[in-house]
């Protein structure tokens, strides 16, 4: 994504020369300031819908929209440099007068995609409950959450009943040790797949809204107590695999990916975890 690209590109261009002379303006540097001075409009993943960007009247730009990819390095630089150099018009204040007759309304975030997931689930018999919609961290931590949580409801029937669904949205992330084919989701997928192993009654779904997860054609995974017996008489070992970031191929062969093809829409990521 471009956004690797305009980090960097950002830490040359705008912190002081002797941070950039020690940073070398390099991507960790870069990512340094994007998420000092960027990610609270611009957000994580650079989809301008951050926590402050919701409540400013005007739009954040989405910096992982067709327009931005489609610029070259150099422009996206000119365009940097410009704004360095005061050449471009400041991004317009809430207060400012072309606001007048402006009203936004969100249609679609990813608390109503969550809400209707939820109200689903009551309607077909589940109680249901929404962990949370601002879910972010390493996808395999987040799993593990997630299934410490229905463990509990198995066992002890709290925070909800069985037959119950745990509903939860926001978007976490991976940190890259290997060189393997997943995504954020399928990450999370295979994780909560090794800590459900042989358990009995428990449904995990993980996808991106947008049908897309990482550089596949899937939006996700859809696991239960078998997937891991499932890879292993496949020759495979999830756990090697999930240390590999390589979820893609375990799902693959159990037929565990969650494939729906571009929605067209993009309210983040969205979890279900189901338990009977």
């Amino acid at each position: 994504m471009k956004l690797r690209i305009l980090v960097p590109l950002f830490a040359a261009l705008v912190m002081p020369a002797s941070v950039v002379a020690a940073g070398k303006g390099n991507a960790k540097t870069g990512h340094e300031v994007f998420k000092a001075h960027c990610q609270m409009c611009h957000g994580p993943e650079g989809h301008g819908n951050a926590a402050l960007a919701k409540m400013m009247k005007t739009t954040i730009p989405d910096l992982s929209s067709k327009e931005v990819q489609a610029l070259s390095d150099a422009q996206m630089r000119e365009v940097i440099e410009k704004g360095v150099r005061g050449e471009l018009p400041e991004t317009a204040k809430d207060d400012d007068a072309i606001f007048a007759n402006v009203t936004n309304v969100v249609v679609g975030n990813n608390h109503l995609a969550t809400y209707a997931a939820k109200e689903r689930a009551c309607g077909l018999g589940y109680h249901s409950c929404i962990l949370s919609s601002y879910i972010q961290g390493e996808s395999r931590d987040a799993a593990r959450f997630h299934i410490a949580v229905a463990k509990e409801v198995l066992h002890s029937g709290e925070p909800i009943n069985r037959p119950a669904c745990l509903v939860s949205g926001g978007e976490t992330t991976v940190t890259i040790r290997g060189t393997g084919v997943g995504g954020r989701n399928q990450e999370f997928a295979l994780a909560a797949a090794l800590e459900i192993e042989e358990a009995d009654g428990i449904v995990v779904l993980s996808a991106g809204t947008d049908g897309t997860d990482g550089p596949t054609d899937a939006a996700g995974g859809l696991v239960d107590g078998t997937t891991i017996r499932r890879a292993r008489s496949k020759g495979l070992d999830a756990l090697e695999h999930l240390q590999k970031n390589d979820s893609y191929p375990v799902l693959l062969a159990t037929d565990d990916l969650l494939i729906t093809g571009p929605t067209f829409t993009n309210v983040m990521d969205i979890r279900l975890v189901l338990i009977a």
